[in-house]
């Protein structure tokens, strides 16, 4: 998320990061959360210095390096999440309508919204031409993960899916 290894990134690049994540934030919400975070950093600056801190211009007050990140996912409560947080939180992501379920459609606007933010960052993330999945394999994945053969994946079956991901991501920590 930054090619130019600066150290900082921009708000648009921000959401589209915590959005991979899984995290639900806007633009408005980080800029916000951004313009706080760097007015409590010159107002304990000036405290420290006893004076008037240099004032930044105003590109740099909406940069975002990795303690600034690290501060706004955890104002937001993003690091007190358990497992099943965790896996609710991804369920919700792809349960287009909270419907209880995932099905086609979802499946399909997830596809959309991944190639969107691949597009806007100027990146292939994924590797992959994600607009060559077509339906058939997209119906292939719901048939796979789909046990009581109902046409859909509802949360258990999206848990048994994704527990085996997060516990092998939680164990190479």
């Amino acid at each position: 998320f930054d090619p130019t290894l600066s150290g900082y990134i921009d708000v648009p690049t921000f959401e589209v990061m915590v959005r991979s994540l899984g995290f639900r934030m806007t633009r408005v919400e980080i800029a916000g959360m951004v313009e706080m975070l760097w007015e409590e950093r010159q107002q304990q600056q000036q405290q420290q210095q006893g004076q008037h801190a240099a004032e930044a211009d105003a590109s740099e007050r909406r940069q975002i390096n990795l303690s600034t990140a690290i501060q706004i996912l955890s104002k937001r409560g993003y690091a007190n999440r358990s497992e099943e947080d965790e896996m609710q939180m991804y369920f919700r992501i792809f349960d287009g309508g909270n419907k209880g379920y995932i099905d086609l459609k979802d499946l399909k606007r997830v596809q959309k919204e991944v190639k969107e933010a691949e597009k806007e960052m100027d990146v292939n993330g994924s590797g992959m031409d994600v607009g060559a999945v077509g339906d058939a394999t997209l119906e292939a994945m719901i048939e796979q993960f789909d046990h009581d053969r109902d046409g859909v994946i509802d949360y258990e079956e999206f848990k048994n899916v994704l527990e085996p991901v997060l516990l092998s991501s939680s164990d190479s920590l």
